[in-house]
């Protein structure tokens, strides 16, 4: 175990390694095994989730706090492991909060590859509820428009639209229509990224 800072520690690659295979394969000594991996993986994943609780998210938005980009930037790695943990869980809560921790991160410094990997096995969860879905969706047409992957960011985009309408969110929907306005721009529509500008100009009168 190394330091790593005031108030963190490290593990070498290796080291982390062998204590997952010791965790997993219970002894003479010890009751450890495949409950305790449970148990801990639980207990890590709701830690985990509450970085990307929606007062958590809203903070980091609201006030553009540097700070706390920082330190949510540095439990990528706890992120990253929690969410296929959650996923193999089927603990949907976990699941969606921790992607869109990690994705508050990620959509601003990269790498985009990460946040895909994240947001991908999220946003087709028919388990997750319909404002969530829309805001998953919302956050992979993003970052597959910083990819300049502009088909699948309009497959999650439009996705993200519909669900937004479905839930009333006028919000979010007016921020799908300035996304695709952009799209449009990109492969040289230009009357059809002025319609999407008008649409989102309409929600927000509204």
């Amino acid at each position: 175990v190394r330091p790593d800072g005031d108030d963190r520690f490290d593990l070498l690659v290796s080291v982390h390694e062998y204590a997952a295979a010791r965790l997993r394969s219970p002894n003479a000594f010890d009751r450890s095994g495949p409950e305790a991996v449970t148990s801990a993986e639980a207990r890590h994943g709701a830690w985990a989730a509450e970085l990307g609780a929606g007062v958590a998210i809203e903070a980091l938005e609201g006030r553009g706090d540097l700070a706390l980009r920082r330190a949510l930037a540095r439990e990528i790695e706890n992120l990253r492991a929690a969410l296929p943990r959650a996923l193999a869980r089927n603990d949907g809560d976990v699941v969606f909060a921790t992607a869109r921790a990690a994705c508050a991160v990620l959509t601003l410094q990269g790498p985009f590859a990460w946040c895909v990997e994240l947001i991908e096995p999220v946003s087709s969860r028919p388990s997750l509820s319909r404002t969530d879905r829309a805001e998953a969706a919302w956050i992979a047409g993003r970052v597959y428009q910083r990819m300049r992957q502009y088909d699948r960011a309009r497959e999650h985009l439009d996705a993200a639209l519909a669900l937004a309408r479905d839930i009333g969110d006028r919000r979010r929907e007016a921020l799908v229509h300035c996304v695709l306005s952009d799209l449009d721009r990109t492969r040289g529509d230009q009357d059809a990224a002025r319609a999407q500008v008008a649409a989102a100009c309409a929600l927000a009168a509204a």
